[in-house]
């Protein structure tokens, strides 16, 4: 399958728009050798707002959810088939953590150059990389039967925000952030694996449908996570992916040598230290001042 475009995912217009994938060394190996992008589990970011929407926008499911959590009968009309049961409205939070540990995301930088501050955020060390590619490249190198879709994160105050998206925010909310992160300027591919049975039913068995019982709503407690990945790989081509690699600003000479002779000797791919490396005397380095144009004989 591969990429998939989504209405209520934000792709970014232009296959040529630049991305960056900051990598500390350990993982830029990974990444070589098992030729696969890594894509973790929402749950399991270090930001416990991942998967979350702002106050005000779930200040409203959660007035709905006490309005209607009550055993009351509701009646759904299917195409002249009457049913009756005992509705209840999902709790909220339960749902946001429940997409959480359904969600899994490979996450890249969007902007033109490189960033001084991603630098610093996503490398402990000098012997990090950074891949420089496009939108279009990690559309075209993805080798998984998954659907994997590709959006921009929005990045909003989760405290005022009121002009929103509304229904994208809920089914799809970890598109949105914390205004404090918006130097990530993040695009996101993701993959999307809920469980397919619960505690007491199966979503595919045809008596389940036909109670419409799935209408309950789930409980993340309530369903069998065992068989659910901490993580994914999908496998890629690289040379299709990396449009170059380049070396951390802090990093030896012999980094960069190391990597060129030893773990991407067989592919076609540019290698080059960071730009952020070039010092102060060679940037300046091909103005020349003649004294005579300021007036100096």
């Amino acid at each position: 399958m591969g990429f998939e475009s989504k209405e209520q995912f934000n792709t970014p217009n232009s296959d040529d728009a630049t991305i960056w994938r900051y990598l500390s060394f350990p993982s830029f190996v990974s990444l070589i050798e098992r030729n696969a992008l890594h894509f973790s589990r929402v749950d399991s970011f270090d930001d416990d707002y991942e998967g979350f929407i702002p106050k005000n926008l779930l200040k409203v499911l959660v007035k709905e959810a006490n309005k209607n959590n009550k055993n009351v009968d509701k009646t759904y009309n299917w195409g002249g088939e009457i049913d009756t049961i005992s509705g209840l409205t999902q709790n909220p939070f339960n749902q946001f953590e429940y997409n959480r540990r359904c969600s899994y995301a490979n996450c890249w930088n969007l902007r033109e150059s490189e960033s001084f501050a991603l630098w610093k955020a996503n490398l402990q060390s000098s012997d990090g990389v950074v891949i420089k590619s496009t939108i279009g490249n990690l559309k075209g190198c993805l080798q998984t039967a998954d659907s994997v879709y590709i959006s921009k994160v929005d990045y909003v105050d989760f405290e005022e925000a009121e002009k929103y998206h509304f229904d994208r925010s809920i089914d799809h909310p970890y598109l949105y952030k914390r205004n404090p992160l918006e130097y990530e300027q993040e695009v996101r591919a993701l993959i999307l694996d809920p469980p397919i049975t619960g505690p007491d039913y199966d979503f595919f068995d045809d008596d389940v449908l036909d109670s419409r019982e799935w209408e309950m709503g789930s409980n993340p407690s309530d369903f069998d996570w065992s068989g659910q990945d901490a993580w994914k790989r999908v496998a890629i081509d690289l040379e299709e992916l990396i449009d170059e690699i380049r070396i951390s600003p802090s990093s030896s000479k012999w980094q960069k040598k190391l990597i060129e002779e030893e773990i991407v000797e067989d592919l076609d791919i540019n290698i080059d230290i960071s730009d952020l490396s070039i010092s102060r005397e060679e940037f300046y380095d091909d103005l020349e001042i003649y004294e005579s144009e300021f007036g100096f004989d």
